[in-house]
C-alpha cells in the first residue's frame, strides 16, 4: 500500500506541469531568483557584484559617474602658453600671405619689366643722338651731336653696370641684353671718336658698326621696342669727311668749335677741363670691368674693347693695374674739381657735386683694386666673382653721385651750347 500510494503521489495529475524543482535530471526553474554577475577587484581580486561603486573588501572605487569623470578630466587640462596661442594665428596668416604672394608674383615678368625700363633708357638716348646726327646734314654745330653721343654712351654704361653680375644663364634676357649692349657700345665709341676727330680711322668702320648695333638691338626687341633707334650714320660720315678737309691747327677742332669755346663762361670752361681729365680714365675703367667679367664667366665670353686676355689670371692681373690707374685719375680729377672758381651759389653746388662724383669713382676703383689683391690666392674666377659682387654698393653710390652732378650741371651746359649730359 505504501508503494502504491507513493507512486500515485509522485505521478503528476493529468493536465499539470511536472515540478522541476529539486529534480536531478538537469532542468532548472526559470522563475527561480538569478544571482547578479560579478567582477574581480583590480586591487585585491575580490569578487564584487558588477555595478558596485566600491570594492567591499579594499574600498577602491570601481565605477565613476559622468560628473566625476568630467571633473577629473577638466583638472588634467592646462591652458596653452600665450606664445603658442599667438603663434597659431600668425602661422595661419603667413601661409595665407605665402599663397597670395606666389599667386600674384611672377619673377620672370619682374625681370622683364626691369630690363624693359633699362633698354628703354638706352633707346631713348639713341633716338636723341640719331636726331642730332641727321641735323649734321645742314652743317650745324657738331657739339650737340657729340654731347648726345656721350650721353648715350654714359647711359649705356650705367645700364651695363646695373646688369653686372645678374646670372640668367646663356640665353636669359639679362644675358641677351648685356651682349647687345656690348656690341652697341662699340658703335657709340666710334661715333664719339669720329665726332671729336674727323680724321679718325674709325670713320671707315661706322657703317659696319652701325649695322651690327642695329642687329644687336633688334635681338632684344621683344624686351623693349628698338626700331629706328640708330639713324644718321651716313650723314655723320659725310659731315666728318667734310670737316676733315678744313682742319684748324692740326688738332681736329673746327673753327666753329673754337668760336663756341670762346663764348663759354669761364666756370663752364673750367668744369669741362676737369670732365675731360676725368673721362680720360673711362676706357680703362670699362676694360677693367670687362676683364673681371671674362675671368668670372670664361675668357670665351669676352665682350670688351681691345685685345682679349690670354687667361683668367692674366685678366685679373691686368684689371688690378687698370683699377689702380683709375683710382689715381679719379682722385686727381676730384682735387681739380674742388679748385674750380665758383662765384655763385649754384656754381658752388655744381663744383661740390662734381668732386663728390669723382671721389665716389675713386672709391669704386680703390675697392676693386684692394679686393683683387686680398683674394689672389683663391683663384681668378673666385676673385672676379667676389670683387664684382662686393663692389656693387660703391658702384651704386658712384652712379648716384654722377646723376646728381649731371642734373645740377645740365642747364649751365646747355646754355653754353654743349650737350645736356657730360661723360665723366
Amino acid at each position: 500500500m505504501s508503494d502504491t500510494s507513493t507512486d500515485e503521489h509522485q505521478q503528476p495529475r493529468q493536465g499539470e506541469e511536472p515540478d522541476l524543482v529539486g529534480h536531478e535530471d538537469g532542468f532548472v526553474d526559470e522563475d527561480a531568483p538569478v544571482e547578479p554577475p560579478v567582477i574581480g577587484c583590480p586591487r585585491c581580486e575580490a569578487r564584487v557584484v558588477m555595478g558596485s561603486r566600491y570594492c567591499p573588501s579594499c574600498g577602491v572605487p570601481l565605477v565613476r559617474s559622468g560628473e566625476q569623470a568630467a571633473t577629473a578630466l577638466s583638472r588634467t587640462r592646462r591652458r596653452a602658453p600665450w606664445i603658442v596661442r599667438l603663434a597659431v594665428p600668425l602661422l595661419f596668416l603667413c601661409v595665407v600671405f605665402a599663397v597670395w604672394y606666389v599667386a600674384n608674383t611672377d619673377p620672370i615678368e619682374d625681370e622683364k619689366d626691369d630690363l624693359q625700363q633699362r633698354v628703354t633708357r638706352v633707346v631713348a638716348d639713341h633716338r636723341t643722338l640719331s636726331d642730332r646726327l641727321e641735323e649734321l646734314e645742314a652743317d650745324t654745330d657738331p657739339d650737340a651731336a657729340l654731347g648726345a653721343a656721350r650721353a648715350a654712351l654714359a647711359t649705356l654704361q650705367d645700364v651695363q653696370d646695373e646688369t653686372e653680375g645678374v646670372d640668367s644663364g646663356t640665353t636669359g634676357r639679362t644675358t641677351r641684353v648685356r651682349r647687345a649692349l656690348a656690341t652697341d657700345r662699340l658703335y657709340l665709341n666710334a661715333v664719339v671718336r669720329v665726332l671729336r676727330d674727323p680724321r679718325s680711322p674709325l670713320v671707315d668702320q661706322l657703317g659696319r658698326r652701325s649695322a651690327r648695333a642695329v642687329a644687336a638691338l633688334r635681338s632684344i626687341d621683344d624686351i623693349a621696342p628698338t626700331r629706328d633707334a640708330i639713324r644718321g650714320t651716313a650723314v655723320l660720315g659725310r659731315a666728318v669727311r667734310a670737316r676733315a678737309k678744313n682742319p684748324s691747327g692740326g688738332s681736329g677742332t673746327t673753327t666753329s668749335e673754337s668760336a663756341t669755346a670762346a663764348r663759354r663762361p669761364p666756370f663752364v670752361s673750367a668744369v669741362e677741363r676737369v670732365v675731360r681729365t676725368g673721362s680720360a680714365a673711362r676706357p680703362e675703367l670699362t676694360r677693367g670691368f670687362a676683364l673681371l667679367r671674362a675671368a668670372r664667366d670664361g675668357i670665351s665670353t669676352w665682350d670688351g674693347a681691345g685685345a682679349r686676355p690670354a687667361s683668367a689670371d692674366a685678366a685679373v692681373a691686368e684689371a688690378e693695374r687698370l683699377f689702380a690707374d683709375v683710382a689715381r685719375a679719379r682722385t686727381r680729377a676730384a682735387g681739380q674739381a674742388r679748385d674750380v672758381t665758383a662765384r655763385q651759389e649754384n656754381q658752388q653746388a655744381i663744383r661740390t657735386k662734381l668732386a663728390a662724383a669723382y671721389e665716389a669713382g675713386g672709391a669704386t676703383a680703390t675697392k676693386l683694386e684692394g679686393c683683387i689683391g686680398s683674394f689672389q690666392n683663391t683663384g681668378a674666377q673666385s676673385v672676379a666673382r667676389q670683387c664684382l659682387d662686393g663692389v656693387r654698393p660703391q658702384s651704386a653710390t658712384e652712379a648716384q653721385r654722377t646723376r646728381d652732378f649731371v642734373q645740377s650741371y645740365r642747364s649751365a651746359r646747355v646754355a653754353a651750347g654743349l650737350g645736356a649730359t657730360p661723360v665723366l
